[in-house]
């Protein structure tokens, strides 16, 4: 009976496992292709890249691909041949615990269960959880019942080479550990007898685990990175958290009888683990093993599946999560089947023979295994039990092979579209507008693509310099034939391709470009570190605010990279509040030739509650360290970090509007509904940031209301007092009623701050009433008036404005520099020296670059001066500031002469200050270079 239950396994996992599921999805690829970096001879302990992935699965993969070759195939026959093993696996854990009938039926519901025949058939490596989780425990369990010292080797072992699978076995070794301490209190003499071989037991675990523990002690970011993306603690915290852990509790546990998980790729949506007949075996083998609590193997079942069910219990997605349950297989399949044996014993004392007796015996044969008994109820249970399998393997086949494999919605699930992109081998003079960068699944199947340009479709769309024929590949689930990359290639193709999918519709769509079709564009004048030129850029006039805002620009590459790049847009106010931000890079640098011409399109996402009135846009090219990289003009000089792209109305429309709050802080017809407190500690000089939301409670008639800001004292004495539009360029007056309009506000300390703490109250200009904001602390201040010994003095003048160079305001007196030479990967400490020669305008940043001969930035460390802790307009007239930097060097940087460049600019317009050297000489790049230093390699 066994063997024709794993011959029915063995069908329902192998059969037309190169089609269904069809496609290979992005995660199968993923593990196929480091299957076959171990296939090509490398065997790493772990795998750092796409987040970090335990490596058994693979190396079992690797043996397979030996076998019968690299393909797709290969990568689900290693989970279908898993997913086999575990039958037999289950098979002697029922029988090792309780009896070869509960071991038969186990295997029988996990042979013909819908979920495992999912997992079965899919390359993850969850797979593996069960039959090593399966098999430790049957040796384990073996050995507290015989004492022998190599059962507890095995168990010890196998719970240790479990945790080289997937995320969630880390949970299996707390199973046992509450498992022993559960029989360590129903148990107590025979856990004493046993403690030996338990403890030999738990060191085998640690030893074998130590290979893959030693790795993530040096490399803790592998051990932490996946975990932090899931855990709930990183979404909620206090009481929101309960409520989501208790959320997720009841989720789970109605996984298994009432509401499946409902996400398309792992299972026919909210079909759950049993159908309501098998639920109810399983509730009463869960009465059975509640019940005999007081047996180990009876109390182990519960335990093994709450603990097994926490990987899904303490992360935030969405419920249930049942890849992330996969553990509790053994224990979850043998509680129905106590529910079965419970209710064939249940018959049998009406009077049936007992079949019992076999148990003792511990084996099965076919003649005798069942008396004769013609008794009505003999056959009605055992026709009772065949027609439950029948049906669970007939509702099983239909479910997946028909209900869900057949579905478009599994098509495109499992990538499908992308097989298709991969069937046409695409190589050096194609463009894959790809949902991920160098998709897996295209790159698996068609290694060739590797030479293709790669990029974000709904984010960019390149124009390569080539002389020949582009084919463009676009997968539809990925990239709508609306968007606007589809129809510019619409207008461009001379020929288009639709490879259809399974209902007709196309899945891939082809374009053949000739680049003599490809849009024109003038430049703008304008290059990001000479790297990129700005050719133009569509700014739309006017936006509402309930609605993001679209931006294009196009785009020129005048010459490769080695290091990342980023494209950052920031929405900007007047004082400079960002109030919206997009970042990518649709079209990586790694893949830029000079004459590569991109555009490329940003979503801003708008508040609603932001103040309707102009605003501008900000764009910035970032190197990997996201510091902004300077923008040259046509000559070569440096106009600052950003390229304004120009001004954008924000109107009234969209406004956020709800019911008038009550209770609130009242000004006339205006009232505040909240507010964020300001910066606990500051300097002089130093910059606070306010936040206040407000909300017009009936129609406001005056339109320049202007808010008063207030420092308070210790005692009671007003030290300084500004006056603020009340929300940007936004008149009240032009507020509906019950609109909310959050307004921000900055002020800035004068130099002379008292130090102590002292009281931010606020108010509005002619009208009563002030509300205190907070209590900041100003740092007293040790100044310095005379210049210390400098090892490299220098005589430079940074300018404010257009002042000229003997009307400075800052001075940079020299800088100390105590080596030359260093490592790549390592710092370089710097200290500048500067003297405020005047009282200070604006509130400056120092930049610190560290460049090769081709200008190129290996090392930078931007900051406010003295660690953030001196801003200049705290300097007093006079005063010399120590001024500290330690600037990273770039791991990558490669061995030679650097020269460190220094300056100041503005972080509001990121334009630099104007430097003059001691003769009245402007500086090239508004820079001062320092002594050259030496890089090594690491």
């Amino acid at each position: 009976m066994a063997v024709g239950l794993l011959g029915v396994g063995a069908v329902l996992r192998l059969l037309w496992l190169d089609a269904v599921p069809p496609g290979l999805h992005f995660d199968e690829a993923v593990y196929g292709l480091l299957a076959r970096d171990i296939y090509a001879g490398r065997y790493p302990i772990f795998f750092s890249s796409y987040t970090g992935r335990e490596p058994l699965y693979m190396y079992l993969m690797a043996l397979v691909y030996h076998a019968i070759g690299v393909n797709a195939v290969a990568i689900r026959l290693t989970s279908a041949l898993i997913g086999l093993a575990t039958l037999p696996i289950l098979y002697l854990l029922g029988r090792e615990m309780f009896s070869w009938r509960v071991g038969l039926l186990a295997m029988a519901l996990l042979a013909l269960s819908y979920w495992h025949l999912t997992v079965s058939r899919n390359g993850y490596p969850n797979i593996l959880i069960p039959p090593l989780g399966g098999l430790s425990f049957y040796f384990l369990w073996r050995g507290y019942r015989g004492g022998r010292w190599l059962d507890f080797v095995l168990g010890g072992f196998l719970a240790g080479a479990i945790l080289y699978t997937y995320l969630a076995a880390r949970f299996f070794p707390l199973t046992l550990i509450a498992i022993f301490f559960y029989a360590l209190l129903v148990d107590r003499d025979r856990v004493r007898k046993r403690l030996r071989g338990i403890l030999l037991a738990g060191a085998v675990a640690v030893l074998t685990f130590t290979p893959l523990g030693l790795h993530f002690l040096t490399h803790p970011r592998d051990f932490w990175e996946r975990a932090r993306q899931v855990l709930a603690f990183g979404e909620a915290s206090g009481l929101a958290l309960v409520r989501l852990l208790w959320f997720n509790t009841v989720q789970t546990a109605g996984g298994f009888l009432l509401r499946g998980d409902p996400r398309w790729h792992f299972n026919l949506p909210n079909k759950p683990v049993f159908g309501p007949l098998l639920g109810f075996f399983f509730l009463l083998g869960l009465f059975v093993a509640l019940r005999r609590w007081r047996r180990v193997e009876y109390g182990a079942l519960p335990i093994w599946v709450a603990v097994m069910s926490l990987p899904a219990i303490l992360t935030a997605e969405l419920m249930p999560a049942s890849q992330r349950t996969f553990g509790v297989i053994p224990a979850l399949y043998l509680l129905p089947a106590l529910g079965l044996d419970a209710a064939w014993r249940g018959l049998e004392s009406k009077g049936l023979p007992r079949l019992s007796d076999l148990d003792e015996k511990r084996r099965f044969r076919r003649v005798g295994a069942f008396k004769r008994d013609d008794g009505l109820r003999t056959k009605i249970g055992l026709a009772g039990l065949v027609a439950l399998l029948a049906w669970e393997g007939a509702s099983t086949y239909h479910a997946y092979f028909n209900d869900w494999a057949r579905q478009i919605e599994t098509y495109y699930i499992f990538n499908a579209d992308y097989v298709e992109i991969a069937r046409q081998a695409p190589g050096p003079t194609a463009v894959i507008l790809s949902e991920h960068y160098k998709h897996p699944t295209v790159v698996f199947l068609a290694p060739q693509s590797l030479q293709a340009v790669w990029t974000l479709g709904d984010k960019a769309l390149p124009f390569p310099a080539r002389d020949s024929e582009i084919v463009y590949f676009l997968p539809t689930s990925s990239l709508s034939l609306d968007s606007p990359a589809a129809k510019i290639l619409a207008r461009m193709a001379h020929e288009i391709t639709y490879l259809p999918a399974p209902d007709g519709q196309p899945a891939v769509v082809l374009y053949r470009v000739h680049p003599s079709r490809f849009p024109a564009a003038e430049g703008a004048g304008l290059t990001f570190n000479g790297e990129v030129e700005l050719l133009e850029a569509e700014v739309p006039s006017l936006v509402r605010r309930d609605e993001p805002l679209h931006l294009a620009i196009h785009w020129r590459v005048v010459k490769s990279v080695a290091q990342g790049r980023t494209w950052a847009v920031h929405l900007v106010d007047d004082d400079g509040f960002r109030w919206a931000q997009a970042d990518q890079m649709g079209y990586l640098s790694e893949q830029w030739r000079p004459g590569d011409r991109v555009i490329q399109w940003f979503r801003l996402p708008l508040d609603p509650t932001m103040p309707a009135g102009p605003y501008r846009l900000r764009l910035i090219l970032s190197d990997e360290a996201a510091n902004p990289l300077p923008v040259l003009d046509v000559q070569g000089m440096s106009v600052g970090l950003f390229a304004d792209l120009g001004p954008v109305v924000v109107s009234r429309q969209g406004g956020l509007r709800q019911p008038i709050a009550r209770g609130k802080i009242r000004w006339g017809n205006l009232q505040i509904i909240a507010h964020d407190p300001p910066a606990v500690e500051v300097a002089p000089g130093g910059r606070v940031a306010l936040s206040i939301t407000w909300q017009a409670v009936a129609q406001i008639e005056r339109s320049h209301l202007r808010v008063v800001i207030e420092l308070v004292d210790g005692q009671g004495r007003v030290w300084a007092r500004y006056t603020r539009p009340l929300a940007h360029r936004y008149p009240p007056s032009a507020w509906d009623v019950g609109e909310v309009v959050q307004a921000r506000y900055a002020i800035t300390l004068p130099a002379d701050a008292p130090p102590g703490e002292s009281v931010i109250r606020f108010g509005v200009e002619g009208l009563e009433g002030w509300l205190p904001l907070g209590t900041i602390r100003v740092r007293g201040q040790e100044r310095l008036f005379q210049v210390p010994p400098i090892e490299n003095p220098l005589t430079v003048v940074l300018v404010e404005g257009a002042r000229p160079p003997d009307g400075g305001a800052i001075e940079l007196l020299g800088y100390d520099l105590p080596e030359r030479t260093f490592r790549a990967g390592g710092t370089i400490p710097l200290i500048l020296y500067w003297r405020a020669r005047a009282p200070v305008q604006g509130h400056y940043k120092v930049f610190t670059h560290l460049l090769d001969g081709k200008g190129r930035i290996w090392g930078q460390q931007d900051s406010v001066p003295g660690n953030w802790q001196r801003p200049t307009q705290g300097w007093v007239q006079g005063e010399v500031i120590v001024d500290p930097y330690r600037i990273p060097i770039h791991p990558g940087a490669p061995t030679g002469r650097y020269l460190i460049e220094v300056g100041m600019y503005d972080p509001q317009t990121m334009r630099r200050l104007a430097a003059y050297d001691g003769t009245g000489n402007r500086l090239s790049d508004d820079r001062v270079l320092l002594a050259p230093v030496e890089v090594r390699g690491p």
